[in-house]
């Protein structure tokens, strides 16, 4: 993939940022409007291409965008949020094989109260510093997910798991598409589930269908994954609510959706 994007960049004077194989096939350039199309009309394998645009996270209340908030934890007695509870934590991580890659705006690599796997994390926004979080998003998310359960800051949902940070965001909490697509292209996703569930949400649970094959092949990747060591499920689709039961399945699944809720009744009669 990689020679032939250069080879297709350079016959037009653009220049490769980054190639794709496991999320797509494909890959980022920067290169002239009359280069791009060039490029598209002379390789018969180019299907599309589209402009790369900015994305940046949401500052959360009060504060200002590029202000990604607290991280893992700090000198304060260790605590357990609420919502480490809601979701079925904390849990003993440390003795996982398996790692939590957290896309987002880097994690702070030496962060007493986190077990960063340095050596597997990557930066895909340019930084000098590499994958250190230079806002604060990524090691308050790699927190919630793993802070280790010691005597500071907070403990995460699976305490002490080793986390990987993938850096796709900038200190001020934006990135490119064309940088989180790289992100997500680190890691090989499962092909069948990825196909199986894009045709359920998108040509049943969309178009209001709930099937019992639909019920049978989500409960069947739930046992697969229950089998490969997974411990819990987050629902990110709110559709999947109608074939998924989350208070009868083979592991806990959480739903996104309802924890969201949860949180916001929580804040408005100030129960946090």
């Amino acid at each position: 993939m990689a020679a032939a994007a250069n080879r297709a960049a350079n016959a037009q004077g653009g220049q490769v940022l980054h190639t794709y194989q496991n999320s797509i096939h494909g890959f980022a350039l920067r290169a002239s409007d009359r280069g791009i199309a060039n490029m598209q009309r002379a390789n018969p394998f180019i299907s599309y291409c589209v402009q790369d645009e900015v994305v940046s996270l949401a500052p959360p209340p009060g504060r200002r965008p590029g202000n990604g908030g607290g991280g893992g934890g700090g000198a304060d007695p260790q605590e357990t949020p609420w919502g480490i509870t809601r979701v079925g934590g904390a849990v003993d991580g440390s003795g996982l094989t398996r790692r939590a890659w957290v896309l987002d705006s880097g994690i702070d690599l030496d962060h007493p109260d986190l077990n960063v796997d340095t050596g597997r994390s990557r930066d895909f926004t340019g930084s000098r510093k590499g994958a250190e979080d230079e806002n604060g998003h990524g090691t308050h998310v790699a927190g919630t997910i793993a802070a280790i359960d010691n005597s500071i800051g907070v403990v995460g949902v699976a305490a002490g798991a080793p986390v990987v940070a993938v850096r796709v965001l900038n200190r001020r909490g934006s990135g490119s598409y064309s940088g989180i697509i790289a992100g997500v292209d680190l890691l090989p996703p499962d092909m069948d589930n990825v196909d199986t569930l894009d045709r359920i949400i998108y040509e049943e649970l969309m178009l209001g269908k709930a099937t019992k094959d639909a019920q049978r092949a989500v409960r069947s990747m739930f046992i697969n994954l229950q089998k490969e060591g997974a411990q819990a499920v987050i629902l990110a689709c709110t559709e999947l609510q109608l074939i998924v039961d989350v208070d009868a399945n083979v592991m806990p699944i959480y739903d996104c959706t309802g924890i969201h809720a949860d949180a916001a009744a929580r804040w408005i009669i100030g129960d946090e």
